[in-house]
């Protein structure tokens, strides 16, 4: 499949940071994306995003949450994590 653009919001509805994806795998209730970071390095507080590093995102229809796994370009993991989503699925 294509890449796409992934747009990521705040609670106002604003851009916060988008980023091109391509699907990995699509189910009835999850989408797998995969992308790797081409910005200059961002400190999120818990990872230190670096150019080259590989993300892999799963997001569900009917969860609060989605799945991140980062690996380091070298494909050693730097983090793995679930992040709550502010919005009903």
């Amino acid at each position: 499949m294509d890449p796409f653009t992934v747009r990521k919001l705040d609670h106002a509805g604003r851009g916060v940071l988008s980023y091109q994806a391509r699907v990995l795998m699509r189910g009835p209730r999850s989408i797998v994306l995969h992308t790797s970071w081409t910005r200059e390095p961002q400190d999120l507080g818990f990872v230190l995003l670096e150019p080259g590093d590989l993300w892999t995102e799963t997001f569900f229809v009917d969860r609060w949450y989605n799945i991140s796994e980062i690996r380091a370009s070298d494909g050693r993991l730097r983090v793995h994590f679930r992040f709550g989503s502010a919005v009903c699925p």
